[in-house]
């Protein structure tokens, strides 16, 4: 389409697409910026010095958190995709069940787990399996969304602090499917005024995949200088860090 009219061809990584997808939100962000990309397939933490460039600070040793999500939602038979169900059932819950246990890190390494958190889920349900058919009216099911729910955002902002610190963050950037988690905008939203970080949290139908924020990033870019070699890349490098070996 871009040969055919004339027009630049800019190629864009996905995850940048994402940064760029809180400018909708903040358009004068100040930087530096803690940026947390948290989706289906995505659990990373970056420092953003602006907004072309990504520096990974910590992410997923295993699972994404919206898979723990999506994998509690079908256990539960609540659906697809997990993320809004659960979050709703959360919120109808008066109460949450019993907290779970965070990962722990024997090497030290800055890092998050969430196939625990999984596990953990399948327990109860095998523990009660009238769960797996109750519905997303039963109070023990919304009983235990919501205590997934506090688990998981509690878990994804528990080291924002020491890495603000470390790298004299400004502001906090929320995106990715998880995003939209209520939950995890209202926590959030109170560790930001706590830090004194600005905070820019996409409005939900932008924190799913979308084209506007990849048009966002493209107009920041420029454009290729030999674009017709390129092609889609799924393992393309950001920043130049593979986030394969890491």
């Amino acid at each position: 389409m871009a040969w055919r009219q004339g027009i630049p061809w800019v190629g864009v990584h996905h995850l940048l697409g994402h940064l760029h997808a809180a400018r909708f939100a903040a358009p004068e962000l100040p930087f530096p910026a803690l940026v947390l990309l948290v989706s289906g397939g995505h659990t990373h933490l970056y420092l953003a010095k602006d907004w072309t460039t990504l520096q990974l600070l910590q992410k997923t040793r295993d699972d994404a958190a919206g898979e723990a999500f999506d994998k509690t939602a079908r256990m539960l038979n609540l659906g697809y995709p997990g993320g809004p169900l659960v979050d709703a059932c959360a919120q109808a819950a008066p109460r949450a069940a019993a907290p779970f246990t965070p990962p722990k890190f024997r090497d030290g390494r800055a890092s998050w787990s969430f196939s625990g958190l999984k596990t953990g889920v399948k327990l109860r349900v095998a523990q009660a399996p009238q769960l797996a058919e109750a519905g997303a009216e039963d109070p023990q099911v919304q009983a235990l969304c919501r205590s997934l729910q506090e688990a998981i955002a509690t878990w994804l902002l528990k080291p924002i602090p020491e890495w603000a610190q470390a790298h004299g963050a400004r502001s906090l950037v929320i995106s990715g499917g998880v995003a939209c988690n209520s939950r995890l905008r209202s926590e959030a939203a109170s560790l930001a005024a706590r830090l004194g970080l600005v905070l820019a949290i996409p409005e939900p139908r932008l924190c799913t995949d979308n084209g506007a924020m990849i048009a966002a990033a493209g107009a920041f870019l420029a454009p290729d200088a030999d674009p017709w070699s390129q092609n889609a890349d799924a393992d393309l490098k950001l920043a130049g860090i593979d986030l394969k070996d890491l």
